[in-house]
Parts: structure tokens; C-alpha cells; sequence
């Protein structure tokens, strides 16, 4: 097990303290805790022992990511220009209407204000 490994175990009754601290109930429901942290520790086998679940990790992925794609491109065909980030040109060579955003140090050292 590497030394991350470690950490990202130790990170769990870490997260688990925070939320109690932070919870308004006196009495953790364990059923629930247990039943949480055994799916995680489930998911984290499947993706890390058994190669076919890394794969369809991946697939997932390539699947969300095409989704995410495809929501892009319906949001620049709807919106056009406005759905530029700023400062970036679009394919037909518009820019976005947003100006990109300027560090407010830099600004006011331009203008000579503080």
C-alpha cells in the first residue's frame, strides 16, 4: 500500500469527525455510516483490484465526457457568442461580449489609485 493510500484512509474518520462536530444530532445513525462506508470501500476494490472495473470506470468517463461534449456544443449553437468564455474566440472568429477578467492590483497600479 503506498503512502497516499494511507493518507486517503486516514482521511475517512477524519471526514466522519467533521461531520459529526458539524451535525445538529447527538446520535449517529451507524447503519447508515457502515453501510456508506462499505459501499465506498466496495467501489474503491472494484476500481483498483479487479481490471474490468477500472475499464468501465473509464467508460464512464468517456461516456460523461461525451455528454458534456455534446450539452457544449446545443449551448453554443443556442447561445452563440454569449456562450464564449471570456476572452476566448470562437470558430467563425467572434470573441465572447465578457471582457476577461483583470487583477484588481494591477488595475489600480495602472490608474495610479491604491
Amino acid at each position: 500500500m503506498q503512502s497516499y493510500n494511507l493518507v486517503s484512509l486516514g482521511g475517512i474518520p477524519v471526514l466522519l469527525a467533521i461531520a459529526w462536530l458539524l451535525g445538529g444530532r447527538k446520535r449517529p445513525n451507524w447503519h447508515l455510516i457502515i453501510g456508506a462506508l462499505f459501499m465506498q470501500l466496495a467501489f474503491a476494490a472494484l476500481l483498483f483490484t479487479v481490471p474490468a472495473g477500472s475499464r468501465l470506470f473509464l467508460l464512464v468517463n468517456q461516456v460523461v465526457i461525451r455528454v458534456l461534449d455534446s450539452a457544449s456544443a446545443g449551448t453554443r449553437f443556442l447561445f452563440g457568442r454569449l456562450a464564449l468564455p471570456p476572452g476566448e474566440i470562437g470558430p467563425a472568429g467572434e470573441t465572447s461580449l465578457a471582457r476577461p477578467p483583470r487583477h484588481p492590483g494591477f488595475s489600480s497600479m495602472r490608474t495610479g489609485c491604491r
